[in-house]
């Protein structure tokens, strides 16, 4: 009678251990997530558009940092809201938001790109338009959710200046 094979015995052991112990596939949400982060975007345009300073602080997340173009560094959501309110008080603005490059990494995602905005005073005068840039980076909440951690944004000045 010939022995088993020690080695054989090993080799299964050890692949049944390595196949019963990982860990389960993560699904791949890639698409969701895509689909979702581009939902934001669109749903913040919307609010920013109808000057709505309530329904654009709850995009964005309660420690959120906000820097756009010339103004101080704003931090959490009640101050994002305020600002938001008091940019709102100056005058009507439109904007239009163009996505040149969103990159998901786990629970966090970036979004780079452009946007062109229209403002009217209120106080009267000539509408000003502006373009300028932009970066966001999100943060995928425990209900599966995105919401925006940082945002920053400026408007370049003309070329020779």
């Amino acid at each position: 009678m010939r022995p088993f094979p020690c080695r054989l015995v090993c080799a299964g052991a050890l692949l049944f251990m390595t196949v019963g112990c990982a860990p389960a596939a993560v699904p791949d949400t890639t698409v969701e997530d895509t689909a979702a982060v581009n939902a934001v975007r669109e749903a913040w345009m919307a609010a920013f558009n109808a000057a709505d300073s309530d329904a654009l602080a709850n995009f964005y997340t309660e420690d959120a940092i906000r820097m756009a173009s010339g103004a101080p560094t704003v931090t959490g959501r009640a101050a994002i809201r305020q600002y938001l309110a008091d940019q709102f008080a100056m005058g009507t603005t439109t904007s239009v938001i163009r996505s040149d490059e969103l990159q998901l990494m786990g629970d966090w995602a970036f979004d780079r790109g452009t946007f062109t905005g229209t403002m009217t005073p209120s106080g009267g005068g000539d509408a000003v338009t502006v373009e300028g840039r932009y970066v966001v980076i999100l943060r995928k909440q425990t209900d599966g959710s995105w919401k925006l951690a940082r945002a920053i944004d400026n408007i370049p000045a003309p070329a020779g200046q």
